[in-house]
């Protein structure tokens, strides 16, 4: 069955539902968050997305981020007031375009929660490395010139 709706309309609908969810839990999305929820790099966006997806990558947590999206519209959806049909007729009409907000919302879509290192533990683990090749070469050179008299 083909979506009577274009893409924009679908995104529109599916960020109101999501702010809207937010909204009725007390804790809004900051005007950063709720841009983000448009990102897309083949498809229709405001044209001030490109700016907060920089804002987003320098100051928030995507991890996070993206958990809350996906909790936001997943109770949504279980909500038994709402109309599904409508989500889903929305949430089709994006499939065929490359949207963030299709990640956040479709948990088939989600990569694998992977760990992250901070910069003290990125540095602690370089200086390991550093420090075993510093004796490797080491024990190397004491080896080969060692043994000679």
């Amino acid at each position: 069955m083909q979506s009577t709706i274009t893409g924009r309309e679908a995104k529109e609908f599916l960020v109101a539902k999501i702010v809207a969810e937010a909204e009725q839990q007390g804790a809004p999305l900051e005007d950063v968050e709720r841009r983000m929820l448009y990102f897309t790099e083949t498809a229709w966006m405001p044209d001030d997305t490109w700016e907060a997806n920089e804002i987003f990558d320098r100051d928030y947590d995507q991890n996070a981020y993206e958990h809350r999206i996906a909790q936001l519209a997943s109770q949504w959806k279980s909500d038994p007031q709402h109309d599904l049909r409508q989500w889903n007729e929305a949430v089709s009409a994006l499939h065929s375009e490359d949207h963030y907000l299709l990640v956040l919302i479709d948990p088939k879509l989600q990569k694998p929660q992977t760990a992250r290192l901070s910069l003290r533990e990125m540095l602690k683990i370089t200086l390991i490395v550093l420090v075993i090749i510093l004796l490797t070469t080491a024990g190397i050179f004491l080896y080969v010139h060692g043994g000679r008299k």
